[in-house]
């Protein structure tokens, strides 16, 4: 899901970037951006795991 849907945005972001003066395409902005989205999701999943764990003890 995250390939399918962050990737397309991110390469449709710098063909963008392409046709706009003063800024430029690269290769590297994608696997930046690419990094950034992957690090964000396993914040995200780690933030959830420790919720459920918490909320567990809880009730």
């Amino acid at each position: 899901m995250l390939i399918e849907y962050c990737l397309p945005g991110i390469t449709r972001d710098e063909i963008h970037q392409y046709f706009i003066l003063g800024r430029c395409c690269s290769v590297k902005d994608i696997l930046i951006d690419s990094i950034g989205i992957i690090c964000f999701y396993i914040v995200i999943k780690f933030k959830n795991s420790i919720g459920d764990r918490f909320l567990g003890e809880i009730r």
